[in-house]
């Protein structure tokens, strides 16, 4: 019969499983990973949680050394949000009360994160361990949601006819005609 434990060949370990250092290593990342935020952006969700926080956690294995979270995969996560939901500058399917349709270039107008503020805001809610649900920090909002995120009250003005048209809740409260002038003769 061999005796295993009496030779003298094992290595003995430096840190043993009651280490209050590496218990507190394994709280802080236990804590990130537990993390649950649910993004409403409209009818749409995104869940983020330890499936992809883990990525994101950087330990080199020092017990005494603390885990960090990376920042750039963080931002990197907040700017696919925005790629994905952000209407902000991008041209937008119209179809007048005449049944013409268009596409309206969108300008200063739509959803868009502000993806500097929101990716702090993120790191803050992965060190608490947050478990909510929430919309991002916004830098430019729309009026609502979704495809035609213009909402139902708005103005529609004809040029070439030169009639207005003026919808409350998707209904024309007010119609008008309008003299919008002469652009050529620098009259508009």
């Amino acid at each position: 019969l061999l005796d295993l434990t009496s030779l003298d060949d094992y290595v003995e370990p430096e840190i043993f499983g009651d280490n209050e250092t590496l218990n507190q290593t394994l709280d802080t990342m236990n804590r990130y990973l537990n993390t649950v935020v649910t993004y409403e952006f409209g009818e749409d969700t995104e869940i983020l949680d330890g499936r992809m926080i883990h990525e994101w956690i950087e330990y080199d294995g020092d017990p005494d050394s603390e885990p960090i979270l990376n920042d750039d995969m963080i931002y990197d996560y907040v700017k696919s949000l925005a790629n994905t939901y952000d209407t902000y500058g991008r041209n937008r399917s119209f179809t007048t009360t005449n049944g013409v349709s268009m596409t309206l270039p969108s300008g200063p107008y739509g959803w868009k994160i502000s993806k500097d503020e929101e990716a702090e805001a993120l790191k803050e809610l992965i060190i608490e361990g947050a478990q909510e649900t929430r919309e991002p920090i916004y830098s430019a909002e729309a009026a609502c949601r979704g495809v035609d995120d213009i909402g139902n009250s708005y103005v529609e003005i004809d040029l070439s006819s030169q009639h207005l048209y003026l919808y409350l809740e998707g209904e024309i409260v007010l119609e008008s005609d309008f003299v919008s002038g002469d652009v050529l003769t620098g009259n508009a």
